[in-house]
């Protein structure tokens, strides 16, 4: 009861989508989520990917950023309250993801966050006010640079969005996009090897790897349990069997010499970090990086 004799009401905190009393219940969650906000979209495509989506469509402009898909239409609870996932087990998978994705989003102080099916395909959006502007921008760019390992296609305003584990023929693969393993040649890797680890077509976590030379593994599991902040796999059997098999995958790639071209890459690669190095300790700046270094 207030001070006037009145019950107290729900303060609205973002444009129709959530009130305090739901916030303040999610706070701790809110905390332990995504290191980077601007790493909401790929819950937002987690979402797609457990509704059965095909193609995920993502629009975004200056003021803000939708996500379309079909699939399972959204329950009509997720698209009253994009919170409402956290509360209830019976709304699935995809109201979870929306979930998480809408506790990022609102770290960003959105003008609005919004879930509707619009022509019979579920669309989630944010928008910012002038102030905000740019924020859309940057979290598609987060998203395309993490997509990978899917098993449905990402547009992002009309272009197809390549997977990097379809950029070149593989070296070694196993399995498929819900649960396997592609190993390509990579400049990007360094010398000893790297692993990215995908859950839903969505990038989790990155790990230095010693697979043996210049190679990225992708590992894709659509059962990897993570951590409360949705971007580091949690120790299991699950996560144990990949490691193995990446074990395994440095055996089978000892001794295999890689092309021409990704050697060359490596060393020009190493050759740069080199020279950047050298110019931030010697203190003379661009001016050595481009008259001395890069005759």
């Amino acid at each position: 009861m207030g001070s006037d004799g009145q019950e107290p009401r729900d303060e609205l905190v973002s444009s129709g989508s959530f009130r305090i009393d739901r916030a303040a219940a999610a706070g701790k969650l809110r905390e332990r989520q995504l290191a980077e906000p601007r790493e909401f979209l790929r819950c937002w495509v987690r979402a797609a990917a457990a509704s059965g989506a095909q193609l995920v469509s993502v629009r975004s402009s200056d003021e803000g950023v939708a996500v379309r898909f079909a699939g399972t239409p959204l329950p009509p609870a997720v698209l009253a309250d994009p919170l409402a996932g956290l509360l209830s087990e019976e709304l699935g998978e995809p109201a979870l993801q929306v979930a998480y994705g809408a506790l990022a989003a609102e770290r960003l102080r959105p003008s609005s966050i919004k879930a509707a099916v619009v022509d019979g395909k579920n669309v989630l959006s944010a928008a910012w006010d002038p102030k905000g502007r740019g924020t859309a921008q940057d979290a598609v760019e987060r998203l395309r640079r993490s997509y990978g390992m899917a098993f449905f296609g990402l547009e992002i305003d009309g272009l197809a969005v390549p997977d990097p584990a379809a950029a070149g023929p593989p070296v070694w693969s196993a399995g498929d996009r819900f649960k396997g393993i592609v190993a390509l040649e990579d400049p990007r890797a360094g010398s000893r090897g790297r692993a990215r680890f995908y859950k839903a077509g969505v990038l989790i976590e990155e790990r230095v790897v010693d697979l043996g030379g210049a190679y990225t593994a992708y590992v894709a599991d659509g059962r990897f349990n993570l951590d409360l902040s949705q971007s580091r796999v949690i120790e299991s059997k699950r996560l144990r069997k990949a490691m193995a098999r990446l074990r395994s995958l440095k055996r089978r790639l000892k001794g295999r010499p890689l092309s021409s071209d990704t050697v060359r890459s490596v060393w020009l690669r190493r050759a740069a970090w080199v020279a950047a190095t050298a110019v931030a300790t010697s203190g003379l700046g661009w001016f050595a990086l481009r008259f001395i270094l890069i005759p």
